[in-house]
Order: structure tokens, then sequence, then C-alpha cells
């Protein structure tokens, strides 16, 4: 039996429209009937067990004839409260998809998305002033996004029915797009740290670690090390290259904790002086010019002998024999 989301029709905006994109990535499209109504229609819903109403009506999903804060003062839209009732089993399907069974990832990134993308929706939609924001700067912000979406006067207004629901399902799709991204960013992230730890206790070298294919690293090494100068892993651009990655001395700066030989800097392979004969590795391809902070080249075997030079302080292979 399908799920009904049922909401109400004419002008819509960023908390039921995002709600809707929750319930349809949750059950899936084709599962679910959405029904854009008026609350004098919704009688027949209201019992009905597989019908899930919100902003409409007098429900538990209908902030209108209520006003439930959080703890930060925030009150919730109908977003934030489907949100509370199905986030965290959206979130665990698409984890499980990814194949994550960690629930300790799940609230994680429940919170994290209730934070950056839920919460500023139902502060929107509640009309929430923040005493925190100052200044006169104008931010387009998903709900400003999703309100664009709206059938223009040019094209009949909200009364050219079959237009506006064209443009609510538009609407849905792309915050549906955008939740999916967020929620498989944050998953993967997670994720990634549960990773990151066991590498970092396994590594053979204090200063080096090799990662066997590119994960996000940089805030968590950055965060929660203070000896590990350089991260290697898989080019995600050119086959059989790896590349050496230096750690940024804090995730506000570019400079590094442990730059490699500033010999090597902007060094590659159509260099006057390549980055092999400086080396004297030949896989070495490439060396950023700036800062020299990242070092690539053909093979594991050799961006190893690179980060070795890299943490002797040695700019020539020859050096370290």
């Amino acid at each position: 039996m399908k799920k009904i989301l049922v909401t109400h029709d004419g002008v819509f905006h960023a908390d039921e429209v995002m709600a809707t994109a929750v319930l349809l990535n949750l059950y899936g499209e084709d599962n679910v009937a959405i029904v854009r109504t008026s609350v004098n229609k919704i009688d027949k819903y209201i019992n009905d067990e597989n019908a899930i109403i919100y902003d409409i009506g007098n429900g538990k999903y209908n902030h209108h004839n209520q006003t439930i804060k959080r703890n930060n003062g925030i009150p919730y839209s109908s977003i934030g409260l489907i949100w509370k009732d199905f986030g965290k089993d959206l979130i665990n399907k698409r984890a499980i998809l990814m194949g994550i069974n960690d629930l300790n990832i799940v609230n994680r990134v429940f919170n994290v998305i209730d934070t950056i993308l839920i919460q500023g929706i139902d502060a929107n939609d509640n009309g929430y002033k923040s005493p925190d924001v100052k200044g006169s700067i104008n931010y387009f912000t998903i709900s400003n996004m999703v309100f664009t979406f709206n059938t223009i006067s040019y094209d009949g207004g909200v009364k050219n029915v079959l237009k506006q629901e064209l443009n609510f399902k538009k609407a849905v799709d792309i915050c549906s797009q955008i939740l999916i991204a967020l929620i498989r960013k944050y998953i993967d992230g997670a994720n990634s740290e549960a990773i990151l730890q066991e590498l970092i206790r396994t590594r053979k070298n204090k200063h080096i670690l090799v990662l066997d294919k590119f994960i996000p690293w940089i805030g968590y090494v950055t965060k929660n090390t203070d000896d590990i100068w350089y991260v290697i892993f898989p080019s995600t651009r050119e086959e059989d290259e790896w590349n050496m990655q230096a750690v940024p001395a804090n995730t506000n700066t570019r400079e590094l904790r442990h730059p490699v030989p500033q010999v090597w800097w902007g060094k590659d392979t159509k260099s006057e002086v390549t980055l092999a004969e400086v080396t004297s590795v030949e896989e070495a391809t490439f060396c950023y010019k700036d800062n020299g902070f990242l070092t690539a080249a053909k093979g594991l075997d050799a961006i190893l002998k690179l980060a070795n030079m890299a943490v002797e302080e040695k700019s020539n292979i020859n050096e370290l024999k």
C-alpha cells in the first residue's frame, strides 16, 4: 500500500517541499502518492494509516497550530518535525546502500544535517531571526531557492494549478538531490573517520599515513594528530599515479607542518629540470609550484621514496644512501 503524502496546495515553501523530499526518498518514488490539497478537503486522510499529513490540518506535523522550539530557541516548521521522526530512518537507509551499518554514524549525520540544513529552513519559515545575526548582507538561501519555483503571474500565478504542481515537483526534485548529496557526504565523512583511526594506529612510519583509496582526511588528521606530515593516496586523475599531500598546520591555513624540499616545487615531467632529475626517482612526475603541498609519482614505491626523502629533509634519493 502506498504512503499518501498530504500537504497544502497553492504557494509552496521550503519546509513542506523538503519534508516531501525526505519522505519521498525514504519510501521510494514508486511507493508514495503526493496530494496537495486545501485544509477543508483533508478529512478523508485523517484516519488513513497510510497518510502522512504535514504543514496542513491539526496533526503533529503542522507547526501552524503549535509552537515547538529546540533548546537553541529555533521553532520547528514542518520539515523539522518530519526530520525529527523520519530523518534517522532515511540516513540509515542510505548508509546501508553504501555498505555501512553503524547507528553512531546515523546519529551523527542526523545532527549535522539538522544543524546545517533543517534548522535554517525552520527558522526562515517561522520568521525567526537569530540574535547573533548582524549586518545587512542578503543571502540567497535554500528557502529563497524553493520559493522562486512558485508559478509567476506571467504564467497565470498559483491559479494555474497544472503549472504550479509541475513546479512543486521540480522544487522537490532539487531538494531531494541536495538532501541526498548531503547525507551521503556526511555518512562518508563519518565512516572515513573510523577508517582513519585504524590506519593511524597501525601506520609503519610516524610521519607518513598511507591510504589505499582516497577518503576525506584533512579535517580529521589535522585536528587529531600532530606528528603526521604526509598523507599518501592513489590519484583520482591518473592511472597508476599516487599522490602525497603535506598536512596543513591547521584547517584554516596554507602553512604546512613539514613542507617537502623547496627545490622540488614547480617541477614536473616538462620542466627544464624535471622532478625525476631533481630527486633521482625516475617515476616522480609532479610537485605543486607554490608551496609544494602536493607531490605525485607513478607507483606506490616511488611516492614512498619521495615521502621518506621529505621526512629526512633530503632533496635527492642519493642523499639517503
